[in-house]
């Protein structure tokens, strides 16, 4: 699009020293709320340091406590499950491709790179919604898409954030997070303010709202009336019931009784993602929608991967670090460094010590525990053999497991 090369871009970036936070605030914005306005206030006369960012603001509203940040908003949310009454509905409103979104409608770029990036940017978009339909039944372009969605979000937006970049400029992703959070209140103000409905949770992304049925229409119309305002899109699931653990972490079951699985409760968790102990998280699932014990689930399962865990020994500001690994073999006691990614299962023999050590390239350090009081059973490679003599030290992962349900409030049903 500008005619230079690679190596003319590669080495620019927009440095700034700092950014006034009322700059970025949108004409539209205007509240009716006495927090959301407070928060405007406060928004105006901050000035944020680049290389020192700090800003948080927490707020009542709405029976939440709200957390405006620099990166994004969201809402203080406990452990509960929620349903609604026979005469509400239970819907997630949220905003697809909020941020990309944003710096498009915006016409945000980096201001070493000009209107081209922008231009090559919003080619991106429109390549992955033309896609998008097709990608339910094709796998190859269920691909294309994928990678077109992370090219928006961390390959383009992402990266005006980080300083090793060519696409650096943080006036371009401070802007884009301020404005997206704002959006969200503004959503919130005009919906509480004409509608008796309640919110069950709120994020960067959207908010979750319960309301009686007979205000479907006058929802509908406000929502419509937000999106001319922002130049968003809003996109709606309704639910029957939500576990949460927190705002972040949380099972949703929809009308059409498929999930929604977030944080501890994902299961088939993109490639990027840990996917360790699978097990506890189906058995969790297992345990809501079909009132399975968690036991049950547990030790039925046949799959030995179904039961690994993965850890990454990582170099820190204290100095390098490897991992240990102590064995007990025909009586005798074996020590060997495993490398750097290690999968790993809990078994029952006790003979297996899993460890990482701070080292100074000559002498193995002090020996921390990856894994207390449990013994580990190595699985780097994948070793197949009747499903007994893996030796599962199941109460581990019952009680995983458990440690998650009981963060969800086990009493009655909260009804809303």
């Amino acid at each position: 699009q500008s005619g230079r090369t690679w190596n003319d871009i590669k080495s620019l970036k927009t440095h700034r020293t700092t950014i006034k936070l009322v700059d970025l605030i949108p004409d539209y914005i205007t509240f009716h709320h006495k927090e959301f306005i407070n928060l405007l206030a406060i928004l105006r006369e901050t000035v944020i340091s680049i290389g020192n960012e700090k800003f948080k603001h927490e707020f009542l509203f709405a029976n939440n406590v709200w957390t405006f940040g620099l990166g994004g908003i969201h809402t203080k949310d406990t452990g509960r499950i929620v349903v609604p009454n026979a005469d509400e509905w239970f819907e997630e409103r949220d905003v697809g491709s909020m941020h990309p979104n944003k710096i498009i409608t915006q016409r945000l770029f980096p201001e070493h790179l000009g209107i081209e990036w922008l231009i090559g940017y919003t080619a991106n978009k429109d390549k992955r919604l033309s896609l998008k339909h097709l990608a339910k039944k094709d796998s190859r372009i269920k691909m294309i898409v994928d990678v077109l969605k992370l090219s928006l979000n961390g390959g383009g937006y992402g990266k005006t954030g980080d300083i090793w970049n060519w696409q650096y400029d943080p006036l371009v992703m401070y802007t884009t997070t301020i404005q997206t959070q704002l959006d969200i209140l503004l959503l919130t103000d005009m919906l509480i303010q004409q509608v008796p409905l309640r919110l069950e949770s709120g994020n960067t992304d959207g908010i979750n709202i319960i309301y009686n049925k007979k205000y479907t229409d006058q929802v509908n119309q406000i929502c419509k009336q937000w999106e001319q305002i922002t130049q968003a899109e809003l996109e709606t699931t309704r639910y029957q019931k939500v576990i949460r653990t927190t705002v972040n972490d949380y099972m949703a079951i929809k009308d059409d009784s498929s999930v929604k699985y977030k944080g501890d409760f994902e299961k088939d968790k993109e490639l990027h993602k840990d996917s360790s102990m699978y097990i506890v998280r189906k058995a969790i699932d297992e345990y809501y929608r079909f009132n399975v014990p968690v036991k049950t689930t547990i030790e039925n399962c046949k799959d030995i991967l179904s039961f690994t865990k993965n850890v990454r020994i990582q170099n820190t500001a204290q100095g390098k670090w490897k991992a240990v690994y102590d064995y007990i073999e025909n009586g005798k006691l074996n020590r060997i460094e495993p490398g750097k990614n290690i999968r790993y299962y809990i078994d029952n023999t006790g003979q297996g010590k899993l460890y990482k050590s701070c080292y100074d390239g000559k002498s193995i350090g002090k020996l921390t525990n990856v894994e207390a009081n449990a013994s580990v059973t190595l699985f780097n490679k994948i070793i197949n053999k009747p499903f007994d003599e893996y030796r599962i030290n199941y109460k581990y992962y019952i009680v995983e497991a458990m440690k998650i349900i009981n963060n969800v409030y086990d009493g009655q049903l909260t009804l809303w």
